[in-house]
């Protein structure tokens, strides 16, 4: 479902109210790296040892979706994981209707529901298959 929502966030990104020109159009979260995978080997290191960039996978993540609560990293199960994803600084989560003017307040509602960092609360295919955004086009 996170993979379905951000192709999604990239159509709504081809709108015109969205991106003017072709140009203007990218992915939702274009990180180029990771840590502890593929972290960037310039990066600066913050006072609780982890290298930071702002081209960081989960720091561009976390500039939409804001950072994650402790309800919404329950899930993860790693020490080092979790120390990690506490030490980025509070960022609330973007409007997602702001940055795709052009979508419908149905089509924002769904986006959000299925961009979700826990996948335990992201929609259920099902669900997301019954939005009302797909209302107008949907055959029972």
């Amino acid at each position: 479902m996170w993979s379905v929502g951000c192709i999604f966030a990239e159509l709504l990104g081809m709108m015109k109210e969205s991106a003017p020109t072709y140009l203007d159009r990218k992915p939702l979260f274009p990180g180029k790296s990771c840590f502890p995978l593929s972290p960037d080997r310039h990066a600066r290191i913050q006072a609780n040892g982890f290298p930071v960039t702002k081209d960081d996978q989960l720091a561009v993540i976390f500039e939409i979706l804001g950072t994650p609560e402790e309800n919404d990293v329950a899930f993860v199960t790693d020490t080092k994981a979790t120390t990690y994803l506490k030490s980025f600084s509070y960022i609330p989560r973007m409007d997602l209707s702001k940055k795709y003017a052009g979508a419908t307040p149905d089509a924002i509602d769904l986006l959000n529901k299925m961009l979700q960092i826990n996948p335990y609360f992201r929609i259920p295919v099902k669900d997301a298959l019954d939005h009302p955004c797909f209302a107008k086009i949907r055959k029972e």
